[in-house]
């Protein structure tokens, strides 16, 4: 165009061309320009301005099947983000609310806008070893509640253990443990109070201060102080506290009966 001027100063025809050409280099330069940058937008996930790009390249070449190609991939990719965003937001929801089931749920969502992703990977890993262990701790905590009802304390306590080892610090569980443990060992200083062995009964009484363990203590005091009178007695050669003995509930059971 630039010869044909030389040629022909101010030819019209020429003129034209010279103008179309300069115009297509430019629109060339602006669609490579943004072709690129959308090409690179999308590939950091950059969505919105992959499109912004994408249209401008299709804005300096009209139709074109790459520019049309990238905007198509950067507009899934929006989607698929807000997707993401959107079921991974609601899946630590539900996990913090302890709905494991709906976190699974929402995690697995997040894996299909984006497949492999760490973070839904790893909130779906925490939903379901917390599932797993609420079903352990429910079913510990209910075995607990039923071993403690049937007066068998040595389940009832290792069914609590188990539930705390499911979920460390649970007041429910610890609660459980506790009155399995107070009566475990009020059944034990009973018995050990109907042999006679006040000292170790007591023991036992002293670790809990419920008024089934005081009465016991107070009963486990009596009775030896009442045996260490007889022996100081006996010893003394004084027998007239065998009758007065004779009438007391506990005259029958070690140690007095020996």
């Amino acid at each position: 165009a630039n010869l044909a001027l030389k040629a022909r100063l101010d030819d019209a025809k020429a003129k034209g061309l010279l103008a179309q050409a300069q115009e297509g280099k430019r629109n060339q330069g602006e669609y490579d320009r943004a072709l690129a940058a959308a090409q690179g937008a999308l590939s950091r996930g950059e969505y919105d301005e992959a499109i912004k790009q994408a249209n401008l390249a299709l804005k300096a070449r009209l139709d074109d099947a790459k520019a049309k190609g990238l905007l198509v991939q950067a507009q899934k990719g929006k989607t698929k983000q807000a997707d993401y965003d959107k079921a991974l937001a609601a899946a630590r929801e539900a996990l913090a609310k302890g709905d494991y089931d709906e976190a699974i749920k929402q995690a697995n969502l997040a894996l299909k806008a984006r497949l492999d992703d760490a973070k839904a990977k790893g909130l779906l890993a925490q939903a379901q070893e917390r599932k797993t262990k609420q079903a352990d701790y429910d079913k510990a905590l209910a075995a607990a509640r039923e071993a403690l009802a049937k007066e068998n304390y040595a389940e009832a306590i290792s069914q609590a253990n188990l539930a705390l080892k499911a979920q460390p610090g649970d007041s429910t569980a610890s609660q459980l443990l506790t009155q399995a443990q107070q009566k475990q060992d009020l059944q034990k200083a009973r018995a050990l109070f109907d042999q006679g062995n006040y000292d170790d009964s007591l023991a036992l009484c002293s670790s809990h201060h419920d008024p089934a363990s005081n009465s016991l203590a107070e009963s486990n005091r009596a009775e030896r102080a009442a045996f260490n009178g007889a022996n100081t007695k006996f010893s003394a050669g004084d027998y007239l506290f065998i009758e007065q003995l004779r009438s007391q509930s506990y005259s029958g059971k070690k140690p007095f009966a020996d």
